[in-house]
């Protein structure tokens, strides 16, 4: 429920107890029920619907059966016998018989009648605050929960049992909830946990790490439990808590119901907060939310404590989009993409791309000025028209001019169009809002042409193109077609007073005038035209009109969106509809912006995935043109990869999911990616393989090691960061062959066929035996080099690192470590003599080590995200291989870490390699997919070993890794971009003791003259004096 998000918009919506102020989120609308509307009190505490359909409504003092429009009451208006606000729950069953739960036990009513029913051995529970209950319809029973005794169980024929701690059933007494499981688990929450009894167990069994006081349940699937409580909510899988969404990792706690919609989105109703979708929409209602349930429309009622219930209705509209820019057109193209012309660039969104809408938008161009119309054409090109002309995006993102694309015999080009139109051969027709009574055509063949209206002073508003004939419709000057000549030809279409600014055709080739009157008339045919009723307000003004894929007309105005269903369009036009069909849409709906963007060309797009787009004043409004709940969409999850490092190959997946592996297969490397996800970082993923399940991963790889043949399922699953129930899943079946030897009839053939070919062998004469022999000796050889090399790629592919291709850390000192120690045992103490000390000259051969770390990695991650981190790990990688020689070691010591082991270098050519590596990262651009450049700098520590001339095998190569590791501290802790050499002293420690304190502490071996850092200058190294 939780959502990482780069902004945080939170949605406050007052509910009103009346009708007529239905407040709008998420895609529903809520009508709402009190005193006011005839409900006897405005405390609710539970719905449920009988076998009839009638909903039962109970109040803390009431029972009321409604049926849409009005209450019926018990007469005298309770329930008989039942105590004055004593009502906790109720509940139906499938005979027509209610359960109440009340502070004074639990009683039975007839529906039809609200008689109260006789019931057997009631008295067990009366005068016992029962707080509430649950049905079973398999079992037909109810089960209720007390305070201070446990869970019980009756049925129409009376009382079945108690689950208490004195009958061992329930270990504790304080149950507030009772919930039944689609299996038919009881579950119960008390006042230190949950606990649940499986159907056909004995025992009620307690969730183990779960310690808060429960008082609301919800089941989003078999297995899957969601439990809320005071600190929050949690979820449980096959009876353990898998997540926990209590205490600060929530805004909101006090959870006291629950119900997921279609979706797969939860409601919580809490007792101070309000009715919450997420933290992007909140419902603030006053008082708390007592219950939940749902209809068979699919509508949702919620009750509460002081305001009555409402009903949650579907509406088209689902929500306002780019509410940071400024959107002056949408546009889609043949597939169904949409296209945001904004002042902040151009957009895309692919179908079926949701992620809360605004956060799955691609910025596709980032233009280096404003464009004040977009369009895309026939053949899927993308137009764009500013105040330095008209534009054509090309393959690389860019736009080239028109006139460099296209060739015109005078060289005349429209300076800015806003009138856009592509007819059926392709071909694209703009206007020139500088110059009147002209339109240009731009062809296939990379041809235009300026084509002057008969009226130099006529003022293009639109284009259209109708059963094969182009008009083009201008203000006042009337009607022109196109004839067979290429010329516009005034035609008399309709009254030439019916001044017209916007013309639609849809697709029944009506052509639908929106006049400067901001009236509509219909061309049905070219002789006949209809006057239909718009129902919309008075005032309105009309922007445009469009027609979405289920043929629903949709019109823009200066004060909503109003949309007439497809199945309505016909009579709307002939006049003959018993109502007028029109539906509006606005503040009401909780529309954020009601004025539609004025403009004449894509002022609403469809997507693939059946979503209208219509661009507002502020942002653009997004509806659902089926008409129902706006969809949930999950990033879809993709098995990149699937990798066994013992055959060194890719497998595949057949149709079926099926992968067959062969018995040689024991380890695999699964790469799997959500690419339709924006903000990979919160994206949450888990695997099952066999009896294995991981969750909680952020790795985009697993490894599967020491896999044994067999048939195995596998799935990975991929959820937002605190929204697991809002999930994707990939699910596959791995099987990894029997090797033929392990095979039965290969057991107990080989005996048999072992003493046959031993038979053979015993009269076959001594040279045949020795070709068999040798044949056998070369097949043996051949198979233990095949194995090897098989056993070498393995080591490999555990020793190095998968992004940027170096060795790690497990490779340097399992394999190179040990190099080193000969290097240092082998060295030939007897040192060049300098001043009668004991010196290393800047030529002698040493092992030089340097620990190199990026500075600033960490924001590099944090602003142009994981994939620029890695692109740059990557590169630095590749110029540390340019920089050194092939014998030399790179390592990957871990994040944005690397060692460099120079070995058998000279002193001053180790300088020299320190400050080439170091100078080639700095200059060098790191280029984003953006096209922007990012430069990055590296921090350094240089050791050489043996570090003490004198006694070599003083310090082991870890304590050298610690000597560069603390001089990189230094250089960062100077201020980075700089390498810093550890320069030996002019003493030896001389126990243990001071070894440690040494490497612990810089200042300790600087006054006890161990060692000292200095800042290595890139042309004054060789003034070093080194010990």
């Amino acid at each position: 429920m939780k959502k990482i998000v780069l902004f945080l918009v939170v949605v406050v919506l007052a509910v009103s107890a009346y009708a007529e102020n239905m407040p709008c989120v998420y895609g529903y609308c809520f009508d709402c029920y009190d005193s006011s509307r005839g409900l006897p009190q405005n405390q609710v505490v539970a719905f449920s619907k009988d076998a009839s359909g009638y909903m039962f409504i109970a109040g803390r003092n009431f029972l009321a059966r409604f049926d849409g429009h009005e209450f019926v009451l018990p007469e005298g208006g309770r329930l008989e016998d039942i105590p004055t606000n004593t009502i906790n729950d109720f509940v139906s069953d499938d005979a027509g018989v209610g359960y109440v739960a009340t502070d004074l036990g639990l009683w039975t009513v007839d529906l039809n009648s609200f008689e109260k029913l006789p019931f057997t051995n009631l008295d067990k529970v009366g005068n016992l605050a029962v707080k509430s209950i649950a049905y079973d319809k398999n079992k037909a029973l109810v089960y209720g929960s007390v305070i201070g005794k446990g869970v019980f169980a009756v049925s129409a024929k009376g009382f079945i049992e108690w689950f208490t701690p004195e009958n061992s059933r329930l270990s504790t007494k304080n149950a507030e909830k009772v919930f039944v499981g689609g299996d038919g688990t009881i579950w119960a929450g008390t006042d230190n946990g949950v606990y649940f009894l499986k159907d056909g167990s004995e025992r009620f069994i307690q969730v183990d790490y779960l310690d808060d006081s429960i008082s609301a349940f919800a089941e989003e699937a078999e297995n899957r439990i969601y439990a809320g409580g005071r600190n929050g909510y949690y979820l449980i899988e096959n009876g353990e808590v898998s997540i926990s969404y209590a205490g600060e990792k929530v805004p909101w706690s006090d959870i006291t119901a629950f119900i997921n919609d279609d979706s797969g989105r939860f409601w919580i109703g809490t007792k101070n907060s309000g009715l919450l979708f997420d933290e992007n929409h909140v419902l603030n209602v006053d008082g708390a939310i007592t219950s939940f349930t749902r209809d068979n429309e699919g509508e949702f009622w919620f009750g509460t404590s002081t305001h009555g219930f409402c009903i949650a209705k579907r509406s088209a509209f689902v929500d306002t989009i780019f509410r940071d820019a400024s959107v002056s057109g949408v546009v889609a193209d043949a597939s169904g993409n949409i296209f945001f012309n904004s002042d902040k660039g151009i957009f895309k969104r692919e179908p079926n791309d949701i992620c809360d809408l605004d956060d799955c938008r691609k910025l596709i161009v980032q233009v280096p000025q404003i464009f004040d119309r977009i369009f895309i054409d026939k053949n899927d090109n993308l137009w764009a028209s500013g105040r330095s002309g008209l534009f054509i995006m090309q393959p690389d993102k860019s736009f080239k001019p028109v006139r460099e694309i296209y060739t015109s015999e005078n060289d005349l080009f429209p300076d800015a169009s806003d009138v856009f139109f592509s007819d059926a051969d392709g071909n694209v027709w703009v206007n020139d809002i500088t110059l009147r009574g002209a339109v240009f055509v731009f062809r296939n063949d990379r041809t235009s042409e300026r084509i002057a209206l008969p009226d130099a002073d006529a003022e293009i508003v639109d284009i259209v193109e109708h059963q094969g004939r182009l008009f083009v419709i201008t203000k006042r000057s009337g009607v022109f077609e196109l004839d067979d000549a290429w010329t516009l030809q005034h035609v008399d279409l309709w009254k030439k007073e019916l001044l017209v600014k916007r013309v639609f055709v849809d697709s029944k080739q009506r052509i639908w005038n929106v006049t400067l009157s901001d009236e509509i008339f219909i061309v049905t045919e070219m002789d006949a035209i209809a006057f239909p009723t718009v129902g919309i307000e008075e005032k309105a003004v009309i922007q445009s009109v469009s027609e979405d894929k289920n043929r629903n007309i949709w019109l823009m105005t200066n004060s909503g969106v109003a949309t007439i269903k497809g199945e309505d369009v016909d009579c709307f036009v002939s006049g003959k509809c018993a109502d007028l069909p029109i539906i509006v849409y606005g503040k009401k709906d909780g529309m954020t912006s009601i004025e539609c963007a004025e403009g004449r060309t894509a002022d609403a797009a469809v997507s693939a995935d059946g979503y209208l787009f219509v661009p507002m004043m502020k942002g653009v409004a997004v509806f659902s043109t089926d008409f129902k709940e706006n969809k949930s969409f999950v990033p879809e999850i993709r098995i990149e990869r699937i990798y066994s490092p013992d055959e060194d190959r890719n497998y595949y997946p057949d149709d079926q999911g099926r992968v067959v592996f062969p018995h040689t297969v024991n380890n695999l490397l699964i790469s799997y990616s959500a690419p339709l996800f924006s903000g990979a970082g919160s994206l949450i993923f888990e695997y099952s393989f066999g009896r294995e399940h991981v969750r909680g991963i952020t790795e985009r790889t697993i490894v599967l090691q020491n896999i044994q043949s067999g048939l195995y399922d596998f799935s990975i699953r991929a959820y937002r960061s605190g929204d697991p129930w809002n999930f994707s899943e990939k699910k596959l079946v791995f099987q990894i062959k029997t090797a033929f030897y392990k095979k039965t009839g290969f057991v107990v053939t080989v005996p048999i066929l072992f003493i046959f070919f031993v038979s053979i062998l015993f009269f076959l004469d001594k040279r045949l035996k020795a070709i068999r022999k040798a044949e056998i000796k070369r097949l043996i050889d051949e198979k233990t080099a095949e194995l090897q090399m098989k056993n070498n790629t393995l080591k490999e592919a555990v020793m190095k690192d998968p992004l940027t291709g170096l060795m790690n850390r497990r490779y340097m000192f399992d394999v190179e470590e040990r190099k080193i120690r000969r290097f240092i045992e082998s060295r030939d103490r007897k040192i060049h003599l300098m001043d009668n000390r004991n010196l290393l000259e800047k030529n002698d051969l040493v092992y030089g080590v340097i620990m190199m770390d990026i500075d600033h990695f960490k924001r590099v991650n944090d602003i142009y995200g994981h994939d620029a981190g890695d692109m740059v790990l990557k590169g630095v990688a590749e110029i540390m291989q340019e920089s050194v020689r092939a014998d030399d070691i790179l390592i990957r010591w871990g994040g944005e870490e690397f060692l460099i082991v120079l070995k058998n270098i000279p002193v001053q050519k180790m300088f020299e390699v320190a400050k080439k590596i170091r100078k080639a990262i700095e200059k060098h651009p790191f280029v984003l997919q953006s096209g922007a450049s990012l430069w990055i700098t590296v921090s350094m520590g240089v050791v050489f070993l043996p570090f003490f001339v004198g006694e070599p095998k003083l310090l082991t190569f870890e304590n050298i890794i610690t000597l560069s590791d603390m001089a990189l501290y230094y250089s960062k802790k100077q201020g980075r971009d700089m390498a810093t050499f550890v320069v030996p002293g002019k003493n030896v420690p001389e126990t243990q003791e001071e070894i440690n304190s040494m490497l612990s502490s810089s200042e300790f071996a600087t006054v006890n003259g161990f060692y000292t850092f200095e800042k290595i200058e890139p042309d004054n190294f060789s003034e070093f004096e080194i010990l």
